[in-house]
Protein backbone atom coordinates (compact mmCIF):
# COMPACT_ATOMS: atom_id res chain seq x y z
CA UNK A 1 0.00 0.00 0.00
CA UNK A 2 2.92 2.22 0.69
CA UNK A 3 4.36 1.57 -2.54
CA UNK A 4 1.17 2.37 -4.17
CA UNK A 5 0.32 5.73 -2.22
CA UNK A 6 3.99 7.02 -2.96
CA UNK A 7 3.84 6.05 -6.72
CA UNK A 8 0.41 8.10 -6.86
CA UNK A 9 1.89 10.77 -5.39
CA UNK A 10 4.97 11.07 -7.40
CA UNK A 11 2.92 11.52 -10.61
CA UNK A 12 0.00 13.96 -8.90
CA UNK A 13 3.44 16.21 -8.27
CA UNK A 14 2.95 17.30 -11.76
CA UNK A 15 0.39 18.60 -11.27
CA UNK A 16 -0.94 22.20 -9.86
CA UNK A 17 -3.51 20.14 -7.24
CA UNK A 18 -1.34 18.57 -5.13
CA UNK A 19 0.63 21.46 -4.01
CA UNK A 20 -2.74 23.71 -3.66
CA UNK A 21 -4.23 20.72 -1.67
CA UNK A 22 -0.08 19.94 0.30
CA UNK A 23 0.06 24.15 1.05
CA UNK A 24 -3.84 23.60 2.43
CA UNK A 25 -3.37 21.14 4.99
CA UNK A 26 0.46 21.26 5.88
CA UNK A 27 1.82 24.31 5.32
CA UNK A 28 -1.45 26.76 6.30
CA UNK A 29 -1.24 27.55 10.06
CA UNK A 30 -4.56 29.39 9.36
CA UNK A 31 -6.52 26.96 7.80
CA UNK A 32 -5.39 24.43 10.22
CA UNK A 33 -6.75 26.85 13.13
CA UNK A 34 -9.87 27.69 11.55
CA UNK A 35 -10.93 23.33 11.65
CA UNK A 36 -9.72 23.17 15.30
CA UNK A 37 -9.93 26.87 16.77
CA UNK A 38 -11.30 26.60 20.40
CA UNK A 39 -10.26 28.73 23.61
CA UNK A 40 -9.84 25.62 25.34
CA UNK A 41 -8.29 23.56 22.74
CA UNK A 42 -4.81 22.76 24.37
CA UNK A 43 -2.63 19.76 22.77
CA UNK A 44 -0.79 19.19 26.45
CA UNK A 45 -3.95 18.71 28.34
CA UNK A 46 -5.79 16.57 25.76
CA UNK A 47 -8.98 18.98 26.69
CA UNK A 48 -11.20 20.02 23.77
CA UNK A 49 -14.20 21.98 25.61
CA UNK A 50 -15.27 22.88 28.89
CA UNK A 51 -17.86 20.58 27.94
CA UNK A 52 -15.70 17.42 27.75
CA UNK A 53 -17.43 15.88 30.77
CA UNK A 54 -20.66 16.15 29.53
CA UNK A 55 -19.81 15.18 26.05
CA UNK A 56 -18.67 11.76 27.47
CA UNK A 57 -20.77 11.17 29.93
CA UNK A 58 -23.52 10.81 27.43
CA UNK A 59 -21.85 9.47 24.37
CA UNK A 60 -20.56 6.81 26.47
CA UNK A 61 -24.19 5.31 26.42
CA UNK A 62 -24.56 4.89 23.04
CA UNK A 63 -21.16 3.64 22.46
CA UNK A 64 -19.66 6.82 20.30
CA UNK A 65 -16.99 8.76 20.31
CA UNK A 66 -17.30 11.76 22.48
CA UNK A 67 -14.49 13.32 20.32
CA UNK A 68 -16.33 13.36 17.07
CA UNK A 69 -19.66 14.94 18.91
CA UNK A 70 -17.24 17.36 19.80
CA UNK A 71 -16.58 17.91 16.87
CA UNK A 72 -20.00 18.17 15.74
CA UNK A 73 -20.70 20.63 18.44
CA UNK A 74 -18.11 22.63 17.44
CA UNK A 75 -18.94 22.61 14.23
CA UNK A 76 -22.09 23.75 15.59
CA UNK A 77 -21.66 26.75 17.72
CA UNK A 78 -17.92 26.77 18.53
CA UNK A 79 -18.22 25.96 22.27
CA UNK A 80 -20.29 28.98 22.85
CA UNK A 81 -23.69 28.29 24.76
CA UNK A 82 -25.52 31.31 24.20
CA UNK A 83 -24.76 30.64 20.14
CA UNK A 84 -28.27 31.74 18.32
CA UNK A 85 -28.49 31.02 14.05
CA UNK A 86 -30.92 32.94 12.27
CA UNK A 87 -33.33 29.81 12.29
CA UNK A 88 -33.57 30.49 16.23
CA UNK A 89 -31.41 27.08 16.76
CA UNK A 90 -29.83 27.48 20.36
CA UNK A 91 -27.41 26.70 22.59
CA UNK A 92 -24.24 24.34 22.06
CA UNK A 93 -25.78 21.95 19.84
CA UNK A 94 -28.36 24.87 18.16
CA UNK A 95 -31.75 22.93 19.13
CA UNK A 96 -34.62 24.34 17.19
CA UNK A 97 -36.90 25.55 20.16
CA UNK A 98 -39.59 22.90 19.41
CA UNK A 99 -36.99 19.98 19.55
CA UNK A 100 -35.93 21.11 22.91
CA UNK A 101 -38.57 21.39 24.60
CA UNK A 102 -40.03 17.90 23.01
CA UNK A 103 -36.77 16.80 24.57
CA UNK A 104 -37.69 18.50 27.71
CA UNK A 105 -34.94 21.65 27.61
CA UNK A 106 -36.05 23.93 29.85
CA UNK A 107 -32.95 26.32 29.22
CA UNK A 108 -31.71 26.28 26.09
CA UNK A 109 -28.29 27.80 27.22
CA UNK A 110 -27.49 24.92 30.00
CA UNK A 111 -24.50 22.98 28.96
CA UNK A 112 -25.91 19.81 30.15
CA UNK A 113 -29.60 19.98 29.11
CA UNK A 114 -28.24 20.83 25.60
CA UNK A 115 -25.70 18.69 24.67
CA UNK A 116 -28.18 15.88 26.41
CA UNK A 117 -31.31 16.66 24.29
CA UNK A 118 -29.35 17.07 20.98
CA UNK A 119 -27.61 13.58 21.38
CA UNK A 120 -31.01 12.08 22.37
CA UNK A 121 -31.87 13.75 19.06
CA UNK A 122 -28.68 12.95 17.36
CA UNK A 123 -29.62 9.06 18.78
CA UNK A 124 -33.25 9.24 17.60
CA UNK A 125 -31.87 10.59 13.71
CA UNK A 126 -29.13 7.44 13.90
CA UNK A 127 -32.39 4.76 14.75
CA UNK A 128 -33.98 6.14 11.16
CA UNK A 129 -30.95 4.74 9.20
CA UNK A 130 -30.87 0.79 10.06
CA UNK A 131 -30.79 -0.01 6.51
CA UNK A 132 -26.78 1.47 6.69
CA UNK A 133 -24.50 -1.47 7.25
CA UNK A 134 -21.32 0.63 7.94
CA UNK A 135 -20.82 2.24 11.02
CA UNK A 136 -19.08 5.44 9.42
CA UNK A 137 -21.59 5.92 6.60
CA UNK A 138 -24.38 5.27 9.10
CA UNK A 139 -23.44 8.20 11.40
CA UNK A 140 -22.45 10.86 8.00
CA UNK A 141 -26.40 10.23 7.28
CA UNK A 142 -26.85 10.86 10.83
CA UNK A 143 -25.04 14.30 10.56
CA UNK A 144 -26.76 15.27 7.51
CA UNK A 145 -29.63 14.81 8.61
CA UNK A 146 -29.27 16.82 12.13
CA UNK A 147 -27.99 19.57 9.33
CA UNK A 148 -30.63 19.91 6.95
CA UNK A 149 -33.49 17.34 8.03
CA UNK A 150 -34.17 13.49 7.60
CA UNK A 151 -36.23 13.97 4.85
CA UNK A 152 -34.04 15.23 2.66
CA UNK A 153 -31.33 13.19 3.14
CA UNK A 154 -34.05 10.60 2.48
CA UNK A 155 -35.08 12.95 -0.92
CA UNK A 156 -31.49 12.38 -1.67
CA UNK A 157 -31.25 8.56 -1.34
CA UNK A 158 -34.05 8.19 -4.01
CA UNK A 159 -32.17 10.27 -6.46
CA UNK A 160 -29.32 8.19 -5.89
CA UNK A 161 -31.46 5.29 -6.31
CA UNK A 162 -32.69 6.84 -9.37
CA UNK A 163 -28.95 7.99 -11.17
CA UNK A 164 -27.42 4.72 -10.49
CA UNK A 165 -25.68 5.44 -7.33
CA UNK A 166 -25.13 3.42 -4.31
CA UNK A 167 -27.63 4.53 -1.90
CA UNK A 168 -26.02 2.83 1.23
CA UNK A 169 -22.83 4.89 0.87
CA UNK A 170 -23.38 8.99 1.79
CA UNK A 171 -18.95 9.66 0.03
CA UNK A 172 -19.46 10.53 -3.08
CA UNK A 173 -22.78 8.82 -4.14
CA UNK A 174 -25.86 10.38 -1.56
CA UNK A 175 -23.62 13.05 -0.78
CA UNK A 176 -23.75 14.27 -4.89
CA UNK A 177 -27.24 14.30 -4.57
CA UNK A 178 -28.08 16.55 -1.12
CA UNK A 179 -25.65 18.98 -2.91
CA UNK A 180 -27.60 18.32 -6.34
CA UNK A 181 -31.06 19.70 -3.82
CA UNK A 182 -29.89 23.08 -4.49
CA UNK A 183 -31.04 22.92 -8.36
CA UNK A 184 -34.47 23.05 -9.89
CA UNK A 185 -33.53 20.00 -11.68
CA UNK A 186 -33.41 17.75 -8.97
CA UNK A 187 -35.40 19.29 -6.39
CA UNK A 188 -38.41 18.92 -8.70
CA UNK A 189 -37.95 15.50 -9.61
CA UNK A 190 -41.08 13.77 -8.92
CA UNK A 191 -38.91 10.93 -6.15
CA UNK A 192 -38.44 14.48 -4.61
CA UNK A 193 -40.79 15.20 -1.68
CA UNK A 194 -39.32 17.90 0.29
CA UNK A 195 -37.81 19.93 -2.04
CA UNK A 196 -35.06 22.22 -2.09
CA UNK A 197 -32.07 22.35 0.60
CA UNK A 198 -29.00 24.31 0.67
CA UNK A 199 -27.33 20.91 0.00
CA UNK A 200 -23.48 22.09 -0.69
CA UNK A 201 -23.85 23.68 3.03
CA UNK A 202 -25.10 19.90 4.59
CA UNK A 203 -22.09 17.75 2.40
CA UNK A 204 -19.25 20.54 3.88
CA UNK A 205 -21.02 20.69 7.52
CA UNK A 206 -20.49 16.47 7.29
CA UNK A 207 -17.00 16.66 5.59
CA UNK A 208 -15.77 19.56 7.94
CA UNK A 209 -17.02 17.53 11.12
CA UNK A 210 -14.98 14.28 9.94
CA UNK A 211 -11.47 16.74 8.73
CA UNK A 212 -11.12 17.97 12.51
CA UNK A 213 -12.46 14.83 14.35
CA UNK A 214 -8.86 13.36 12.41
CA UNK A 215 -7.50 16.31 13.94
CA UNK A 216 -8.73 16.39 17.16
CA UNK A 217 -7.56 12.47 17.69
CA UNK A 218 -4.13 13.64 16.82
CA UNK A 219 -3.79 14.76 20.70
CA UNK A 220 -6.28 12.88 22.71
CA UNK A 221 -5.30 10.21 24.20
Amino acid sequence: MLDTVNFWISKIKKYNEYYAIYDKYFKSPRSFKKRVKSDFYSMKTGKISPYDGIVQKYTSKLGWDWVLISSLIYQESHFNPEAESWAEANGLMQLMPSTAEELGVTDMGDPQQNIRAGIRYLKRLWDEWPGIPDSIQRLKFTFASYNCGLQHVADAQRLAEKYGMNAQIWDENVEVQVHNLTYPKYYRDDVVRSGYVRGSETVNYVREIFERYDLYRQFIP
